[in-house]
């Protein structure tokens, strides 16, 4: 992939030529379904020395006014932005990290939602009850998704299936980034009603 990152400082006269001469790669952001509407982006590896950022996606102010929270597919994979996009006179740029996978579930009236996720980091620990060791489910992940109509619905006690197991919302915060939800999953037990193979955890509205 080509750099073209020499160029792209603040209040360059020459970067709206460059840009329109620059190698673009259609993009869908948000709606990622199936023969959604696709923008023309350029589209940077992240250097070696930016560790909180796996794409750099460069997009005209007047193609698209991408924001924090937007999801962006990049050759069939999702990335979410995590960050304000920076303001470069006539065009955005984004740093965007790569989803590991997606939430699915079922909303109050019956419908299949899928939201695609940034895993912000794992952690476990043993369980201890009575002064032994027990063998429950004690892992916690944090994700992040994009807060929207269909993720507002989300709430603590939410069940989803991550690695063919079951997990439960425990916090969610949605405050501290702006269009985004952070989800603390605590492990619990895969109950009869979940379908595990199909990755939709029962849940009781």
């Amino acid at each position: 992939m080509k750099d073209y990152s020499k160029w792209m400082s603040p209040n360059s006269d020459s970067e709206e030529i460059l840009f329109d001469l620059c190698e673009k790669r259609k993009v869908k952001i948000n709606d990622l379904s199936a023969g959604s509407v696709t923008y023309d982006a350029i589209i940077n590896d992240a250097n070696e020395w930016q560790k909180d950022v796996d794409m750099i996606v460069l997009i005209k102010k007047t193609v698209y006014g991408i924001k924090t929270g937007d999801y962006i597919e990049i050759d069939n994979t999702p990335y979410i932005v995590l960050f304000p996009a920076e303001d470069r006179d006539f065009f955005w740029s984004v740093k965007a990290r790569q989803c590991h996978s997606r939430l699915k579930w079922m909303n109050k009236a019956g419908q299949l939602k899928e939201a695609p996720f940034w895993l912000e980091n794992v952690n476990s620990a043993v369980g201890i009850e009575s002064g032994k060791i027990i063998n429950l489910p004690n892992e916690e992940r944090k994700v992040t998704i994009q807060f929207n109509v269909d993720t507002a619905e989300i709430g603590k006690s939410h069940r989803f299936i991550l690695d063919r197991r079951a997990w439960k919302v425990s916090a969610i915060d949605g405050l501290s980034r702006a269009n985004l939800l952070t989800l603390t999953l605590q492990e619990v037990a895969i109950s009869s009603s979940d379908k595990v193979e199909e990755g939709i955890a029962y849940n009781k509205w």
